[in-house]
């Protein structure tokens, strides 16, 4: 199986996904594109009825604001390409996000795929740029 980590680094509207090579030290973009969030605004996102969702246990419905229905497909795309990832022998997953979008991130994940982090800190770092990225979860990979 490959030692080689992916780096996960979404905030919500976008992901970036970077890859550490067992011997390079260096984090290299893991996929072509970012994954990225609907970035319409409220009025471009409204419909005649309102997103809804099911209240765990409940039998009830809520309604969900468009932005936060935005973000649970970000984080179920995120997952997608992190199953991907595991079906072509990933080593191990770092996952760095505010704590809302690691809980959609946990939620989205299947448990084979949650097996593979390692890691896990809940704090937004999506906008330094890759190679203060590096510096700031080295410890984490060790």
């Amino acid at each position: 199986m490959s030692k080689d980590t992916w780096v996960v680094v979404p905030d919500g509207a976008r992901a970036r996904i970077f890859e550490l090579h067992e011997k390079d030290p260096y984090l290299v973009p893991a996929l072509d594109h970012d994954l990225v969030a609907t970035r319409l605004t409220d009025r471009d996102l409204e419909s005649d009825r309102p997103g809804r969702t099911a209240v765990r246990g409940t039998g009830m419905r809520q309604e969900l604001d468009k932005h936060r229905l935005a973000q649970l497909e970000l984080a179920r795309e995120v997952a997608k390409a992190l199953e991907s990832a595991r079906i072509t022998g990933l080593g191990r997953i770092v996952l760095v996000a505010p704590p809302r979008a690691l809980g959609d991130l946990r939620e989205a994940c299947s448990s084979e795929v949650r097996a593979l982090v390692t890691n896990e800190v809940a704090k937004d770092l999506s906008e330094p740029a890759v190679h203060e990225l590096v510096h700031r979860v080295d410890a984490l990979l060790q």
